[in-house]
C-alpha cells in the first residue's frame, strides 16, 4: 500500500474504533452496570461512562467526516485541495458510499437527543426503552460498516450473506472490544465487591461476542481469502493472519483475566477501598490495558484489509519450496514454485491454445519437437535433454507449475506464457489420445465464442447444463446432419474458412456458429489435424466434458435422429462430475 492507502486505512480504522467505543460503552452500561446502588462512587462511574460515550460520539462524527473527505478525494483522483472540495457533493449524494455515510450520520444525530433524555430520567422502565433505542441506533451505525467493505461489493445472495456476517462481526466486536475501556473505568472507580461483580458480568458478554467474532471471521475468510495458498501468498491473506494472531493474543489475555487475575485482584471483596487499577501490581487492569492496545492494532489491520484486493481475486505467490502432495499414493510433500498455485486467467480458451501453439512452434519446437516429445533438431546439442511434454506426468502439473517452468524456458510476457500453458496442456492431451488409439477420451472442452439465433453471442461456458453437439463442417458440406438435436442439446456448427458463408446460410434458429479459428484448437486437443477432423461430430456433456467423437461413414456413432437422441439423453443423464472440471484430468 502507498501513503494514501495507509492514510485511508488509518482514518477508516479510527472511525470504526470510535463507533465501537460508542456502541460498547452503551452495551456495557446497559448490561454490566445496569443496577448500581445510589452511592457517590456509582455516580462517578456513570459520569465517566457518559463522558466516554460523548467523546466517542464526537470522535465518530469528526473522524467519519475526515474519512469521507479523504475517500472522496481518492475516488475523484483529486490533485489539489480545490479539486478535493469539489468532489465532496457528488460523492456524498451520487454514490452508494456517500449515501450510506449520510444514513450513518443520521443515526448518530438521532442518538444524541435519546442520550440527553436518558440522562434526565432517573429510573424506571422508560430508561430501559431509551437505552435499548440508543444501543440500536449506535449498533445500526456500526453495522452499516459492512456495506462499505468488500462484502458490499460482492452482490447477489452471496453478497447479502457476506454483508450479514460482516454486520454481525463488527457489532459483536463492538460489544467485546468497545467494553474494555468501560471495564477499566469501572474497576478504577468501584469498590472491590462491585468491581468483582462487574468483571464477572462482563465475561459472559465477552464470551458470546467472541464466539460471533470467531464464526463470522471464518465465514469472511472462506469467502474473501479463498484458500490456504492465498492466506500465505497474498497481501490480503497475510494481514488476515496478523488479525488471527492478534485475536489469539487477545483471547489469551481474556482467559487469564477470567481464570486467574479476577480472583487475585479481589481476594477480599469486603474491603471498602476504591480504585483497583490504581494499586501497584494490579495485573487484571494491566492485562485489560494490553488487551485494549491489541484491539487498537487489530482494528488498524482490519482497516488495512479494505484497501487491499481480497486474496480470492489475487494470484497467490507460494513462499515455500514444497507443498502437500495431492496424490495420496506419493510422498507427503512435493517440490513447489512461487507460482504453483496460480490459476490460468484464460479459462482454457481455444484462442489461447492457438496463440500458444504458434509461440510453441516458434520458440520451443526446436528443442522439444513439433509434437512436444523432446526430439527437436536442437535437442542433441543441449547439456540436459529437453522434457517430453507429452508424458503422462505433465498431467500432474498445475497451471502455476507449467507457468513457472515455461517462463524459465521462454523469455516472454505473462499473457504469452499463459497461452503457452494452454497449448502445452492441449497438446499433451492430444498426444495421449492419439497414442492410446482412442477416438476421444473425456477431455475438457476449450472455451470459445459462438453466435446463436438472431446474432446472440455467448461462450460455450454459458451453455453449461445442456449437451453440446459440435458439427465440424467440410469443404463439400457445410454441416448438414440428421435434423434436430432436441431440447436437451445445442448444435454448434464449426466451419472451415471455405464454408463459413454456406454454414451461416444453413444455420437455423436452434444452431450456433463458431469461428473457424476454433478448429485448430480442437484438432490439437484431439491429437489430429484440422483436415482429418473435418466432417466429424463431437458430443459434450452438460458439465463441459468432451465425451464422444464420430464421423459419418465410420461404424457406431449416431447415424439416425433416434440414435443421436439416445446418446444425448445418456450424456444428459450421466455427465462427469462438475467438481472434476479443470484444465487437465487424470485417467487411470
Amino acid at each position: 500500500m502507498n501513503g494514501a492507502d495507509l492514510t485511508l486505512a488509518a482514518l477508516r480504522s479510527a472511525y470504526v474504533a470510535a463507533l465501537i467505543s460508542l456502541f460498547g460503552t452503551l452495551v456495557f452500561t446497559a448490561v454490566v452496570v445496569r443496577a448500581l446502588p445510589p452511592a457517590p462512587w456509582a455516580r462517578r462511574v456513570h459520569a465517566r461512562l457518559a463522558g466516554l460515550g460523548r467523546s466517542s460520539f464526537a470522535l465518530a462524527v469528526v473522524l467519519g467526516a475526515a474519512w469521507f473527505a479523504a475517500q472522496a478525494a481518492a475516488v475523484a483522483g483529486a490533485q489539489s485541495l480545490r479539486e478535493a472540495l469539489a468532489a465532496l457533493p457528488p460523492v456524498l449524494l451520487e454514490t452508494q458510499f456517500g449515501q450510506l455515510l449520510l444514513v450513518r450520520f443520521a443515526l448518530l444525530l438521532a442518538l444524541w437527543p435519546v442520550c440527553l433524555l436518558q440522562r434526565r430520567q432517573a429510573s424506571g422502565v422508560r430508561n430501559h426503552w431509551l437505552m435499548a433505542l440508543a444501543i440500536s441506533l449506535a449498533g445500526g451505525a456500526l453495522a452499516l460498516q459492512a456495506a462499505t467493505s468488500h462484502a458490499g461489493a460482492v452482490g447477489g445472495g452471496a453478497g447479502q450473506g457476506l454483508m450479514l456476517a460482516e454486520a454481525l462481526h463488527v457489532t459483536a466486536a463492538g460489544a467485546w472490544l468497545g467494553g474494555l475501556m468501560p471495564l477499566l473505568i469501572a474497576l478504577a472507580a468501584m469498590p472491590p465487591d462491585a468491581a468483582a461483580a462487574a468483571a464477572r458480568r462482563f465475561f459472559p458478554l465477552g464470551l458470546i461476542a467472541v464466539s460471533f467474532v470467531a464464526l463470522t471471521s471464518l465465514i469472511q475468510a472462506i469467502a474473501l481469502v479463498g484458500s490456504v495458498p492465498a492466506l500465505v501468498g497474498t497481501a490480503y491473506g497475510r494481514v488476515v493472519l496478523i488479525k488471527l494472531l492478534l485475536f489469539s493474543l487477545m483471547l489469551g489475555f481474556a482467559a487469564l483475566n477470567r481464570l486467574l487475575f479476577v480472583a487475585r485482584a479481589f481476594p477480599d471483596q469486603k474491603s471498602s477501598s476504591i480504585g483497583q487499577c490504581s494499586k501497584p501490581g494490579s495485573r487484571l487492569c494491566h492485562s485489560i490495558m494490553a488487551e485494549t492496545a491489541l484491539a487498537g492494532v487489530l482494528l488498524l489491520a482490519a482497516g488495512s484489509l479494505a484497501q487491499l484486493t481480497p486474496g480470492v481475486h489475487e494470484q497467490a505467490i507460494w513462499p515455500f519450496s514444497w507443498r502437500v502432495n495431492p496424490d495420496t499414493a506419493g510422498g507427503l510433500f512435493i517440490p513447489a514454485y512461487p507460482t504453483s498455485f496460480f490459476v490460468s486467467p484464460t479459462g482454457f480458451a481455444a484462442d489461447a491454445i492457438t496463440r500458444g501453439d504458434r509461440i510453441y512452434q516458434a520458440r520451443c519446437a526446436a528443442c522439444h519437437g513439433a509434437t512436444g516429445q523432446g526430439d527437436g533438431p536442437s535437442a542433441g546439442t543441449l547439456p540436459v535433454a529437453p522434457a517430453d511434454l507429452t508424458a503422462r506426468r505433465v498431467l500432474d502439473y498445475g497451471d502455476g507449475d507449467l507457468f513457472w517452468l515455461a517462463g524459465h524456458a521462454v523469455n516472454t510476457n505473462d499473457a504469452d506464457r499463459w497461452d503457452l500453458v494452454d497449448a502445452i496442456r492441449a497438446r499433451n492431451r492430444g498426444e495421449f489420445a492419439r497414442t492410446a488409439g482412442r477416438s476421444v477420451s473425456p477431455l475438457r472442452l476449450p472455451r470459445f465464442p459462438v453466435a446463436c439465433a438472431k446474432g446472440h453471442a455467448v461462450e460455450t461456458d454459458d451453455l453449461r447444463g445442456r449437451v453440446l453437439r459440435i458439427v465440424v463442417a467440410s469443404d463439400g458440406e457445410p454441416g448438414r446432419t440428421p435434423a434436430g438435436s432436441g431440447p436437451r442439446a445445442v448444435t454448434i456448427i464449426l466451419p472451415a474458412d471455405a464454408v463459413v458463408e454456406r454454414a451461416e446460410t444453413w444455420r437455423d434458429d436452434e444452431a450456433c456458429l463458431a469461428q473457424p479459428e476454433t478448429l485448430g484448437a480442437l484438432a490439437i486437443l484431439l491429437g489430429t489435424s484440422p483436415t482429418k477432423l473435418a466432417g466429424s461430430q463431437l458430443l459434450v456433456d452438460p458439465n463441459g466434458w468432451l465425451r464422444a467423437r464420430w464421423r459419418p461413414g465410420e461404424p457406431g456413432g449416431w447415424a439416425t435422429p433416434a440414435s443421436l437422441q439416445a446418446r444425448i439423453q445418456a450424456l444428459a443423464a450421466h455427465p462427469l462430475p462438475a467438481d472434476q472440471q479443470s484444465a487437465h484430468a487424470h485417467h487411470h
